[in-house]
């Protein structure tokens, strides 16, 4: 025969015990019972407890079910009126039967204990199935079951196994406390899956799987507390994802929260949550924004190839949001993902970017950038953080934010990180030339030498390309050094003319009588005097001076001669300095091989460098 339940007043120290036997009874039988379908299979349960007479009353009619104050029954001592068998249950959720037939609206109940398995694998059930502030002392097995409606708000669960679950509107799962994990794997869902506030503490390792789930409108996970992983992977989520203030602990496992390849329509929110764990959303493509502002993120492990964020491939429509970050262990990976905007607060929240050894931006674009107006030295210094990878410096990231600003019309700071990025290129080149492991061979040692040697050219080179034209994109930089060149050459030419070192560098003047007589006349500066530019006083010339149509001397037109090869004033070519005469001229003259060559190479450079960007443009 089916056990019997006594309904007789139990003295309050007894109830538990009691209790606790029924229920070890109802479980004892449970598999040699059969599923009540009938009013004769329900009778074979009489009599029932206060709490299921309760129930089936509410449930025809139509009506909310409180037992007690509807309130969360003590999983060790339930009250009597809050005892309900999960056949029972399970006997009015498919819809009773002709003679205690369920109504439309479904089931409605709040504050019962539910004894023994509540078994609803592969059922349809009559409307809508809401099982609030709920304790369950076995695992809720609704595996490919059908529902319009699921509601477990506030009940406490010893796990839920909803693989496969099909339900034509919302899972309700708010403020529950589960101890066994949620199973929503391959779950078809209408509606909303809402967790919010949710404390989900497995003894194993996944506390929410939803992997492959397919739910239409949007998912809550606001303030819940998961001790364990929470999967979401290749999920298609058709509304927003909201993880605002969740706290994911992964319990030493690869990750906390994963949605590897997941699809959601619209905003994606982890503001303010925590993670102690890596955070996986590695090909996730979002419809709206994707937001992290306030998060504090930690890998949850100390090894350095540990990651606390992994972005990789993602897609996100509208912005990355990423201000306010506190961050702790792990890497944080953007290679190769896409964004919308890329909201930051550069200027005043650096620290909200890991430092460059754990930073990957390689790969990472992006449509536009917003946020405070900052110098490109911040950016710049942003940028170093995540284009370094094993010592090699990765240079796309530049490139992105250069296209990024000049296309806002920021030209001028496109071209300082460009040319930060050629400098820093040109830096990279040198370091991976140099040897710095040595194995004690005199092999060894004249390689190192002879890299030593060429990272010397090198760096020349280096600087020659920064100094003269920015690398190409400070072209008009070459203009102020041939200046500096030509300034240079004026000055040693004018203090070259006032000393007396210049000659006529035309040969007929250079050997005529009166050049030669002026020279050995003692005259402090013949050149001067032969041109008609000084007067000797007492020692007049008869006639005008023998170089009066000579073309004058020009300390400013020799000096651009010299320097600038695209220009010819002929000074150079009819005045030259004498090595013979004093300092100023010996020093002229060697330097005029330095002013001229340097001309070439200036001029030359700054013509590429220009003829560059008219193509470009």
């Amino acid at each position: 025969m089916p056990p019997r339940v006594i309904l007789t007043e139990i003295p309050p120290n007894q109830i538990a015990f009691s209790y606790r036997n029924i229920r070890l009874s109802c479980g004892e039988k449970k598999e040699a019972m059969a599923l009540i379908r009938t009013d004769a299979d329900l009778d074979a349960l009489r009599p029932l407890t206060p709490g299921e007479v309760q129930l089936l009353a509410a449930s025809r009619a139509g009506e909310t079910c409180r037992l007690g104050d509807g309130a969360l029954p003590s999983a060790s001592a339930p009250r009597r009126e809050q005892f309900v068998r999960a056949d029972v249950l399970r006997y009015l959720i498919l819809g009773g039967c002709p003679v205690n037939p369920v109504a439309t609206m479904g089931i409605d109940l709040h504050g019962a204990f539910v004894s023994g398995t509540l078994n609803l694998a592969a059922v349809e059930t009559h409307g809508s199935v809401g099982l609030q502030n709920c304790c369950f002392d076995r695992t809720l097995t609704v595996f490919r079951a059908q529902f319009s409606n699921l509601r477990l708000d506030g009940s406490r669960l010893k796990g839920l196994n909803g693989h496969g679950l099909s339900v034509a509107n919302d899972v309700m799962l708010r403020g529950i406390t589960d101890t066994g994990g949620i199973n929503l794997f391959a779950a078809r869902i209408g509606g909303r899956l809402d967790c919010s506030d949710a404390d989900i503490s497995p003894d194993k390792h996944l506390a929410l799987n939803a992997k492959n789930a397919a739910i239409t409108g949007g998912v809550t996970l606001a303030g819940l507390v998961a001790h364990g992983r929470v999967s979401f992977n290749s999920a298609g989520i058709n509304g927003q994802m909201n993880c605002e203030n969740a706290r994911f602990r992964a319990w030493g496992a690869a990750y906390a929260f994963k949605a590897q390849d997941a699809s959601v329509r619209a905003d994606m929110s982890f503001s303010g949550a925590q993670a102690e764990g890596e955070v996986n959303l590695a090909g996730v493509e979002v419809g709206g924004r994707l937001v992290f502002d306030g998060a504090a993120l930690d890998s949850g492990s100390a090894a350095p190839e540990a990651t606390a964020v992994k972005l990789v491939r993602m897609r996100v429509a509208e912005g990355l949001h990423w201000k306010a970050i506190r961050l702790g262990r792990g890497r944080v990976s953007l290679t190769a993902a896409h964004v919308g905007d890329l909201v930051h607060d550069l200027k005043n929240d650096m620290e909200s970017w890991p430092s460059s050894d754990r930073f990957d931006l390689d790969g990472f674009t992006y449509d536009r950038i917003t946020g405070p107006s900052i110098s490109p030295r911040v950016f710049i210094e942003w940028l170093k953080k995540g284009s370094v990878e094993k010592e090699n410096f990765l240079p796309q990231p530049f490139t992105q934010l250069a296209r990024v600003l000049r296309e806002r019309g920021h030209d001028r700071d496109s071209r300082l990180i460009l040319a930060e990025r050629d400098r820093l290129i040109m830096k990279n080149i040198r370091d991976r030339a140099r040897i710095t492991e040595f194995d004690g061979t005199w092999r060894t040692a004249f390689r190192s030498l002879f890299r030593d040697g060429s990272n010397i050219r090198r760096y020349a080179i280096d600087v020659l390309l920064r100094r003269t034209v920015g690398y190409g994109y400070r072209p008009f930089r070459s203009m102020w050094m041939l200046a500096t060149l030509v300034v240079v050459a004026v000055a040693l030419a004018h203090l070259t003319w006032e000393e007396g070192s210049f000659v006529p560098s035309a040969e007929a003047a250079n050997s005529s009588e009166t050049w030669r007589a002026l020279t050995l006349s003692g005259v402090d500066n013949p050149a001067a005097v032969w041109s008609g530019r000084m007067i000797l006083g007492d020692r007049q010339l008869n006639g005008p001076a023998p170089g009066l149509d000579y073309p004058r001397f020009n300390a400013i037109a020799w000096g651009a001669d010299l320097v600038i090869p695209i220009i010819e004033f002929g000074q150079t070519a009819h005045w030259g300095p004498s090595t013979q005469r004093g300092f100023w001229g010996l020093w002229l003259w060697r330097a005029s091989f330095f002013l001229a060559a340097a001309g070439w190479i200036v001029t030359a450079l700054g013509a590429a460098a220009i003829t560059g960007i008219i193509r470009r443009e």
